[in-house]
């Protein structure tokens, strides 16, 4: 609920992003489990364009983007 933490004129500020992040995490929930275990496995001084790409492969299935947030909207 949004009531009490802002005005009801703040609400579409807050909404919209919330709504698109939230489709963006429906996307990858197929393919977050893969992303997170290939991330942790990769040595951290690689390049980040080969990070890049080995992830967008394992993430294929998702649209060729990924997320490496721990973070979910589940409660």
């Amino acid at each position: 609920m949004l009531r009490g933490d802002f005005k009801q004129s703040e609400y579409g500020k807050i909404v919209l992003p919330f709504t698109i992040l939230r489709r963006l995490n429906c996307l990858l929930e197929d393919t977050k489990k893969a992303v997170l275990d290939t991330a942790s496995g990769l040595p951290k001084e690689m390049n980040e364009q080969m990070r890049t790409t080995i992830l967008s492969e394992i993430a294929a299935d998702g649209g060729q983007i990924y997320n490496t947030s721990q973070f979910t909207f589940v409660s």
